[in-house]
């Protein structure tokens, strides 16, 4: 069996689109747009810039990077549901 790791989706819900409304409403627009290299279908996409980047990548290179952001996004989850249960040690009042 391989390593399972946690899904990085969103559940595609309209709270996540109201969530995404809610963020721009407050802080603007980003300021450079996101770059996606692998399309939904799995397929390896292609930038004007960062495509180049990407091929000199390793297996072990994107395993890497995976576990990093999994492991990112695992901290949020919980640093997230720590702040609305009163119990995080910092953030907003």
């Amino acid at each position: 069996m391989g390593t399972h790791l946690p899904s990085t989706e969103f559940d595609g819900t309209a709270v996540d689109d109201q969530r995404e409304a809610d963020a721009e409403a407050v802080m603007g627009e980003p300021a450079a747009q996101m770059v996606q290299l692998l399309g939904p279908d799995g397929k390896l996409g292609a930038d004007p810039v960062f495509s180049d980047y990407a091929d000199k990548l390793t297996p072990e290179d994107l395993r890497g990077l995976y576990a990093d952001m999994a492991a990112i996004r695992r901290f949020d989850v919980e640093a997230t549901a720590l702040q609305r249960q009163g119990r995080s040690r910092s953030g907003y009042p």
